[in-house]
Formats: C-alpha cells, structure tokens, sequence
C-alpha cells in the first residue's frame, strides 16, 4: 500500500511447507499515465530454518495494469491526453464547454463582427445621405410666392413661378409627372408650331457617346428611314420609346425618376424618391457662373416635385431674338455664345457627365448684363421629355441612340442658326417633312446659314451638324474655337434689304418712337429686351395701340404669329 507500482516495500514473511502465501495489493492511478502500465514483483525465498544455506531464489511476478479515466470523451471532436483528460482533438478549440472546429470559431467570432461592421457603416451611409440630402431637400414652407403667384414661363417641363426663399428671390419649377404611366407629351401642330416636345424614354449617357453597333451602319450606309412615320411627328401629339435601352446616368440607372413618383405603388413611389434624391444630390452640387444654379427641391407624396433655382432677371435668349428692339452687336453675341459653350463644357467634363438632352435658346436665360445660363440640365430626360424635334441630332430621330454630348453639340448649332436668324429653324414647315427628311441619311437635311452669319460662325455651325456623331467636334474643341474668335468675326453682316439685323439709324428711330409713348426708363427697359416691372401711380394715363389694316394682315399669317 502506499505505493505504486514502481514502488519497492520488503516484507518478511514465515511460510510453512505446502502453505500459499497470497499477495494483496491496491494500485493508485493518480499520475499515472492513462493506457496499459506493467511492473513486476519481485520476491526472494529462503529456508527460515537456515539462513545461510546456501539455497535461495529470486522470483519475479509480472503484474499489468490498465488504467482507464473514470469518464467517456466525445469521440467525434475529444480525445484523452496522458493525463485522463478529455482534449480537443487537432483543428479544433475550446470555447464555451465545446470543441469547435477552427473554421466555426471564424464564423463564430467574425460573423458578429461583419454585422455589427455592417450596422455601422450602414448608419454612417444614412447619416451621410441624410446630411447630403438636407442640403437639397427644402421644405414647402419656406417657399413664399406672391398673392397671386407670378408666372415667370410655362414649358414642357412645368411652370415657372417668382418665389423667395429666405430672402432671397428665386424660380420655382412645377414639374409636371406622368399620367397613366405616360408623360404628357407637348403638343406638335401641324403648320408652323415647330417647338414641341417629343417623348423618347432614354437616359444620359455616361460617355457620352451613341450606345448601338447599329449607328455606325445607319451612318455610313444609304439606309432608308422607312421606320420613321412621318404623320407621327405630323400629328397633333406626339409619344413614342426609342428602340434603344436605357444607359446609366448621373441620375442612376433607374429609368423616369420624376415621372415615376405618380405611378399607383408606393414601392415605386419610393424607388423614384430614391432616384431623384441621386439626382439631385449631383445636380445641386454644380457650380458654375455659366449654368443656373440648382438650390434645392420641395419633394412630398402627395404633388409634383418643385425645383428651386435661381432667378435670372432676364427673360430666355428666344424671347430676346423674338424683339427687333434688342441689338446683338459682335460683344453680345461673342458673350452670349461663350457663355452657352463653356456652360455646357462643364456639364459635360463632371463626373458623371451630365447631358443635356434639350439645349436650344429657350434653355438659355440672360441676365441684366446679357450673360447667358445654361437652363434645365440633366432634367428633360428624368420628366419624360426628350428634346424638342427641330433641334434633336439625326441619330436620336432615328432612334438609335440616346441623348449624348455629340447630340447636344448638334442642338448647339441649331441654337446657333436661331441667334443669328432671330427665329426658330425651319419656320413655316411642316414638322413631319422636315423631321424625315433631317433623320434621311441620303437627304442630310439642314438649317441654311442666315445671310448675316459670319463665315467663320457658318462654318462652326457646319461642324457641329454633321451627320455622324463621331465626326461633331466635342465642347472642349468648340470653346477652343471660340476663344479665337473676335468680335469682329461674330458681328452679324448687316444687310439693308433683309430682316435680320437693323440699320443703327432705323434702332434710333425706334428708340425714339419708344421715348414719344413711354417714360425713359420704361422705354430702356423695352429697347434692351428687359422685362418691364409693374408701377403703382395714384393716376395714370392709359396708352392704347393699334396696328392698322391688322384683320388684312393678319388673313395671310399663322395663327402662331397673330398670337
């Protein structure tokens, strides 16, 4: 007892003949070793009655002994150490009173990680959406229009309203949505009434450049434009999708943002919310003194979004040239035209580019001191409509691209044609031949320059009209041109016979007529093209005007310009 195995004790005992000497012994495993353990006894017999004799023997009893844990392991992922402890097996660890395998312990302990990363990357994103979003988002409230509303203009898009929000004066755009899934498409009449809007469901390109294999074909081949329906443009509404699909923009990828925030679901409803809150995060970042600047925009679920822009004293460029009142000499024009250029050069370089999609005079504001802004970017293509007819390139007629920086360089000279020619191209024809014959590779059909148009100015306008869009110099090389011209070399030639630019005596004979019937003041704001601001007088006399033989006259005109 007392002892393990190894241990020795001597014990002496007296054993008489043919007696068994029985040997007890207890084993005590406590640091032994769990497994099969051998030791031997030994013992040494004698005669007790002489000890000296001379006979003795050693003996040796081989004792085994197998030592077990008093307790089973789980085989699956334990196993017993030397110890009679129960131990994870290889690859695996001890956590929580279990064996886990190494790959479960780094699911285990990282997958708590990654969702608590996750919540709180997610919550900065919502925190920094929301902070980007209070920069645009303007509430109704702050909106404070005049007792009735002043009507600054009406287009295609909405209508413009005089506001102020906080303090300051500003233009607040209605923008119209769809009805029945369909936006409302602007009328095109037959005859004269040139200036519709065209419905074709595409978006900005990113590049900027045409989307389909098919444009190099149609470009190059004499293709027929038979796909074009000549009453459809003829009609007295127009609405159609364009064959190609749609192509992510600076407003995402979603398609019809604006007009979408009608439609029936509310999943749509805020899929469209979504978009326009994208949209308007870019495009109430733009800062240029060439384009007008985009504040904010009032948006609810329950009316149409309005757009907060700044106000521009000046009426559109359009309403300019429509007043032979207004002299554009050389400077005017040089300003003017370097204004719309490098306005749109900016959208075009910003990351993402930004296209405009409707570019024409009517887009262009003018202040007091005849700057041009760039109006009504990155918008037409978001509230369903796609440009107006007249100055849309071939390609997009043709239906097989999307609005591109090249197509918006062919509205820019259209918009050229109309400062010079002081009236919408192809006036008095009838939409629907014009618009075929324009989109007809085998036809190229385009605004002839106006006698007065400068050479150098006729021959940029040339090469912003070309047919294929590969060929159109882009914004960057135009405003290159540009910054080489002169005023010499934009200055309308003066023609004594035509229409297209006054005499400087026939401009003093207005003035003067002007002085005769109005206040100095009154008479400067009407000769320079500014808009005449309402007076109060305790008493007043009131001018009535006639045109005589007006019923003769107005027999052989349009209804457009008797209006």
């Amino acid at each position: 007892e007392n002892h393990d195995l190894d241990g020795v004790e001597h014990a002496d005992t007296l054993l008489s003949a043919g007696k068994t000497l029985r040997i007890e012994f207890d084993v005590y495993t406590q640091g032994m070793s769990v497994g099969t353990q051998s030791s031997a006894l030994a013992f040494r017999v004698q005669d007790a009655n002489y000890p000296d004799c001379l006979y003795s023997e050693d003996l040796s009893i081989q004792v085994t002994v197998k030592v077990s844990p008093n307790h089973q392991c789980d085989t699956t992922s334990e196993e017993m150490d030397s110890q009679g402890n129960c131990v994870c097996k290889s690859q695996r660890v001890y956590i929580f009173s279990n064996c886990i395998t190494i790959g479960a312990l780094i699911g285990f302990v990282l997958v708590p990680i990654l969702v608590l990363t996750t919540i709180i990357l997610a919550a900065i994103v919502w925190q920094k959406a929301r902070h980007e979003n209070a920069l645009w988002q303007i509430s109704e409230k702050e909106i404070k229009y005049d007792s009735p509303p002043r009507q600054l203009g009406k287009g295609g898009f909405g209508v413009v309203f005089l506001a102020e929000y906080r303090g300051t004066q500003v233009a607040v755009k209605k923008l119209h949505g769809r009805k029945n899934g369909h936006p409302k498409s602007k009328v095109i009449q037959k005859g004269n009434h040139s200036s519709g809007s065209v419905d074709m469901t595409h978006k900005l390109s990113a590049q900027g450049k045409p989307t389909h294999n098919t444009m190099g074909r149609a470009l190059t081949e004499a293709a027929p434009v038979d796909h074009i329906d000549p009453q459809e443009f003829g009609a007295s509404s127009v609405s159609y999708e364009t064959s190609s699909n749609p192509v992510h923009s600076a407003g995402g990828s979603h398609p019809n943002a604006f007009s979408t925030l009608h439609m029936s679901t509310q999943k749509k409803k805020n899929f469209a919310l979504k978009d326009f809150a994208t949209d308007m995060r870019l495009l109430s970042s733009l800062r240029h003194p060439c384009i007008t600047t985009i504040m904010g925009a009032v948006v609810t679920s329950k009316s149409d979004p309005l757009l907060v822009m700044e106000y521009v004293d000046h009426k559109a460029l359009s309403d300019l040239l429509q007043k032979s009142t207004v002299h554009l000499d050389g400077d005017t024009i040089l300003g003017l035209v370097r204004d719309i250029t490098q306005g749109v050069q900016f959208l075009h370089n910003t990351t993402p580019p930004v296209i405009h999609g409707d570019l024409k005079s009517h887009n262009i504001l003018v202040d007091s001191k005849f700057h041009g802004k760039v109006t009504d970017f990155g918008i037409s293509y978001k509230v369903g409509i796609k440009g107006t007819p007249f100055w849309m390139a071939p390609e997009i007629l043709r239906r097989e691209s999307d609005p591109t920086a090249a197509s918006d360089v062919y509205s820019f000279g259209i918009t050229l044609y109309e400062i010079y020619a002081r009236k919408e191209p192809y006036a008095g024809e009838a939409p629907a031949v014009v618009i075929r014959e324009v989109a007809d590779p085998t036809v190229n059909r385009r605004p002839v320059p106006p006698s007065c148009m400068p050479n150098r100015v006729a021959a940029l306008m040339h090469d912003c009209l070309v047919g294929n869009p590969l060929e159109r110099p882009n914004m960057d090389e135009i405003v290159s041109r540009i910054r080489r011209f002169s005023s010499r070399d934009v200055a309308p030639i003066k023609t004594y016979s035509g229409t297209a630019q006054q005499t400087e005596d026939e401009e003093a004979r207005q003035f003067e007529d002007l002085l005769r019937r109005f206040p100095r003041h009154i008479a400067e704001d009407l000769r320079d093209g500014r808009e005449v601001a309402p007076e109060n007088h305790e008493s007043a006399t009131v001018f009535v005007g006639d045109v005589v033989d007006f019923d003769k006259i107005a027999m052989g005109l349009s209804q457009k310009k008797v209006f």
